[in-house]
Parts: structure tokens; C-alpha cells; sequence
């Protein structure tokens, strides 16, 4: 199939990790012809860049990625590109399949207009927004409300909808003027890039580095580290917990705000060793070498990132999440009392032992080639449908 995702809803950067990179990726791995229609702008390092380049190979001449102006509006939501640019691509290309990023722009309208000209494209449209990204405000409840009519109005011309957690469903559902047979497909992590094959190797390096004993429990944080993620009140309990041999790992980088508490309390213990910044391949690593993940603040791709790694974890409590709390993810209550006697208790406990086994099992869900191919079978199911309509 010819598949051509619309990434319009904000900057589109090469190599990322999020959802809008990987899923195509993994798509065109699996033999389809996939292009990304995408703004022109960028991030580069913390800000939002313009390119001059607006057609391209990326993913090693494998994906075609087309760049189109948006016009810029007070409110992002209401960004568009000019429908003549998108169509001209979507007319070069020829697709089977329509999959836009986001509900709140004006993919979706655009996908519809351009069906009606191509009455057997197929169209898929996905959601990333609750409320817990997405702020409350009287003139974004209005944003909201444009949103849903207008969706009620061209959802009969969509083939699937999607959201990206079980919340995300729930809310394009109730906000966004989704039907109720909303699929979820979830995010997850790029297997290619884990060295499971080499995790042994990856382990004991890892550990002789930073002087951790090979039989040493070890607990992993990271991400970038402000105060809301709680990263302070985790090592203070990491330090009053009387485990022997165990460790706390912690990566990413350190808001100005948090410096100097930071420093002040990770270094009265030798147990607690801060790795600094790390790439995409140095986290899987490090989570390979970890026994444990613990993330106390809001939900990061980390999260799906420790999924895809098979490590047993304990994440702060978050609604519309629940998919993770599967028997080998916990969820923090907010007692750090508890947290203490969790540290002291989870070591090498049969508890520990069910969640890994059943995180190993797991994995394979949060595997971007297991995402792909269920987007895939959905999509074929309604090429099929489709097919035996006009046979009648």
C-alpha cells in the first residue's frame, strides 16, 4: 500500500522517536511505500527551526518527506498549509491510505475534501491529546468544542480513529467527536536500536564503569530532571532504605532550579551515581543494565521505552494509563513512606521475579513492529470491506 501520514500539528524532526517518526518507519519496514506530508519547521537543539528544503529521502532513502508552509494562528490548533500544496503532493503520490497526526487541525477537513476526489482512499486519524497535555482554558474548551462539531460532521468519511493511550481514547471520544469504536494503538519503542542479543555484555560493562557489584540490585530514573519529576524525594528514599547492595541510577539532564539540591543530596552515597545526559542507544543501554525502573513524575516516552526493554517498574499514578499497569509496571501512590519499604522490599523478592517474567513476556507489545503491523491488519480489513462493497 501507498500510505501517506499528515504530521501538521507541530515541528517534524528527523530521527526523533515520537510517534509520527516511528510508526511510519515501521510501516515502510514492513514493504509499504510510505511518505510524510510535514511542516517546514524543525527543532534544533531547544528551538523550532524553518527549512529551505521541502522534499526529501530520510530513513536511508526509504520514506519520501514533503514540507509545506503553515499559516500561523494565535491559537496552534488552527494552523493549516494551503490545501493546493497538500493535494499537488497527495496527487504525486497517489495514496491507498491517509493517516493524520491529530484531531484539533485541519488534516482531518483536508483528508475528507480530498476523498470525495478519491472515493477509495482509506483514512485513519490519530489522537495525542488529554487533559493532562492539553491546558484548560475557557478559550481552549471553545477550541475544543469547534473541534468535535466539526469532527461529528466528517467522522463518517474516516475508516479508523485512534488514540495512543487508553485516556487519549477516552477523550477523543468525548471531546473530539470520535465513534465509539475507536481503536487504541499504542506507543512504544524502536527494538532495532536494544541490544538484547549483547544485554549480558551490555550489563557487566555497564556495572564495571561505574564500580556496581554484578550481583547488585540496581534502580533506574532519568529523563529530564525537574522538580515535578520528584527526583530529590526519590533518592531521599533510596537513602533511607536499608536494602543492602543495591544502587540507584540515575541519567538525563538537570533543570537550573534543581542543580544545587541535586548535588547536595546525590553525593552523600556512593550508591547513588549520576550518569549525566545520554542518546537514544546509552538509555537503552543503561535500562538494559538496570534491574528496576522507578519514575516518579508525569508519563515520558521513557516510560514505554522501560516497557520495550522488559524491566519490571513502578510509574507515578496517571488516568488514562491503565495499559501499563499489566503486572509488571506498579503505580506510585504518593506515600513516600511506602516508597521506602517498597525499596527494601522488591530486591530479589518473588514479587520482583513475577514482574520480570511477565515484563520479558510483554515486551513484544511495545515492539514498533508489532504497532505496525496491527495498524496494518486494521487497514487491510477495510481495503477488503471496501472491496466487497463494490463487488455487489
Amino acid at each position: 500500500m501507498r500510505i501517506v501520514h499528515l504530521a501538521l500539528s507541530g515541528p517534524f524532526t528527523e530521527g526523533f522517536t515520537y510517534h509520527e517518526n516511528l510508526l511510519p518507519l515501521f510501516q515502510c519496514r514492513l514493504g509499504h511505500n510510505v511518505s510524510i506530508i510535514a511542516r517546514s519547521q524543525q527543532y534544533c537543539g531547544a528551538k523550532i527551526v524553518s527549512t529551505d528544503v521541502f522534499s526529501k529521502k530520510i530513513e536511508d532513502g526509504t520514506i519520501d518527506l514533503y514540507r509545506v508552509e503553515i499559516k500561523q494562528k494565535r491559537i496552534n490548533s488552527f494552523t493549516n498549509p494551503r490545501k493546493k500544496d497538500v493535494f499537488n503532493i497527495l496527487d504525486s503520490i497517489r495514496p491507498d491510505v491517509i493517516w493524520t497526526h491529530s484531531l484539533m487541525n485541519s488534516s482531518l477537513k483536508l483528508c475528507v475534501e480530498y476523498k470525495k476526489q478519491h472515493q477509495n482512499i482509506i483514512i485513519c486519524a490519530d489522537n495525542h491529546i488529554d487533559f493532562g497535555n492539553y491546558k484548560k482554558s475557557l478559550l481552549r474548551y471553545v477550541n475544543l468544542l469547534h473541534f468535535k462539531l466539526r469532527n461529528l460532521f466528517l467522522r463518517k468519511k474516516v475508516d479508523l480513529f485512534y488514540g495512543v493511550t487508553p485516556g487519549r481514547v477516552d477523550f477523543m471520544k468525548k471531546y473530539l467527536g470520535a465513534p465509539s469504536d475507536t481503536k487504541l494503538t499504542i506507543m512504544g519503542a524502536d527494538e532495532t536500536k536494544i541490544c538484547f542479543k549483547q544485554k549480558n555484555d551490555i550489563r557487566r560493562s555497564f556495572r564495571h564503569k561505574y564500580q556496581i557489584p554484578d550481583d547488585a540490585f540496581v534502580f533506574v530514573t532519568g529523563g529530564k530532571l525537574t522538580k515535578d519529576k520528584k527526583i530529590i524525594e526519590l533518592i531521599n528514599c533510596f537513602l533511607s532504605s536499608a536494602s543492602k547492595n543495591t544502587y540507584l541510577v540515575i541519567f538525563g539532564s538537570l533543570s537550573d532550579d534543581l542543580f544545587d539540591d541535586f548535588k547536595n543530596i546525590s553525593t552523600k552515597s556512593n550508591k547513588v551515581i549520576f550518569v549525566g545526559w545520554a542518546d537514544e542507544k546509552q538509555i537503552y543501554d543503561i535500562l538494559l543494565s538496570s534491574d528496576f525502573a522507578i519514575f516518579l513524575g508525569g508519563h515520558s516516552t521513557l516510560w514505554e521505552s522501560v516497557k520495550s526493554c522488559g524491566l519490571p517498574s513502578l510509574f507515578g499514578k496517571k488516568n488514562g494509563f491503565e495499559h501499563l499497569y499489566d503486572g509488571s509496571s506498579m503505580f506510585f501512590s504518593g506515600d513516600f513512606q511506602s516508597l521506602v519499604d517498597f525499596l527494601d522490599f522488591i530486591p530479589n523478592s518473588e514479587r520482583f521475579d513475577k514482574m520480570k517474567r511477565i515484563a520479558e513476556n510483554n515486551k513484544s507489545q511495545y515492539f514498533y513492529s508489532t504497532i505496525a503491523e496491527k495498524t496494518i491488519f486494521d487497514m487491510e480489513k477495510v481495503k477488503e470491506k471496501n472491496e466487497n462493497k463494490g463487488c455487489k
